[in-house]
């Protein structure tokens, strides 16, 4: 399975789990759900920043890193 085929599954499971409360009402916890969501999209972009040689500034945890690959 690729990232964009993850990203798409776990994205149709979190539209389809209801939200009442501003809490999930499932058998899986759509916080994690988002989270997983969230870190392949965070990773697509750090490939992506390598594959055009480019940097990227991401925000974990309300800190700002920058990525950029470096030629081996």
């Amino acid at each position: 399975m690729t990232r964009e085929e993850a990203i798409k599954k776990l994205e149709r499971r979190l539209s389809n789990m209801k939200f009442v409360d501003d809490v999930y009402v499932d058998c899986v916890d759509g916080e994690a759900l988002e989270m997983a969501v969230k870190a392949l999209k965070r990773e697509q972009q750090l490939l992506d920043a390598g594959y055009q040689n480019t940097t990227v500034d991401f925000y974990i945890g309300g800190r700002l890193f920058r990525a950029k690959e470096i030629a081996q």
